[in-house]
């Protein structure tokens, strides 16, 4: 059942050190073993497009991004993976390593937090890190503040 919610989240690249940090409001669905939370990009280049970030078994990450540029990343631990990434300048595939990932969402939210590293020819190019904070809004008339996140 998906259920609206607060979404604070903020993403760092480590390897080139820039930051994109987003507290919206978003759809969040849980289950023992998939949890999702999915949100309409309201600034930059990727405007209007939707970003989901799904966990699946645990151990599975999953962002997909639909609209102008479409992108879908797959990340698990111990397991390198390819990816395809849209991006304004053109897009490519890449290899993906879950580095690190912590997860207490439940059914009201929680935390999520992971980190991967991108690869072209198992040479690392860079490494992400996520957090994702979440909180399920009581009602429609929840006017809580959306930046405490």
């Amino acid at each position: 059942m998906k259920k609206n919610c607060f979404l604070g989240f903020y993403s760092r690249n480590i390897t080139e050190d820039n930051d994109i940090r987003i507290n919206t409001v978003a759809e969040y669905s849980f289950s023992p073993d998939k949890q999702s939370v999915s949100f309409i990009e309201q600034d930059g280049e990727f405007r209007n497009c939707r970003t989901t970030v799904t966990v699946e078994d645990h151990s599975r990450v999953i962002i997909e991004r639909t609209g102008r540029y479409a992108t879908y990343i797959e990340a698990e631990k111990n397991k390198r993976l390819i990816s395809q990434h849209a991006t304004p300048f053109g897009s490519y595939t890449m290899g993906i390593s879950l580095r690190e990932f912590s997860s207490d969402l439940d059914e009201n939210g929680g935390t999520l937090t992971f980190e991967y590293s991108t690869d072209v020819d198992f040479s690392v190019v860079n490494r992400i890190e996520f957090t994702l904070k979440i909180r399920v809004k009581e009602s429609d008339a929840d006017g809580s503040d959306i930046q405490n996140l």
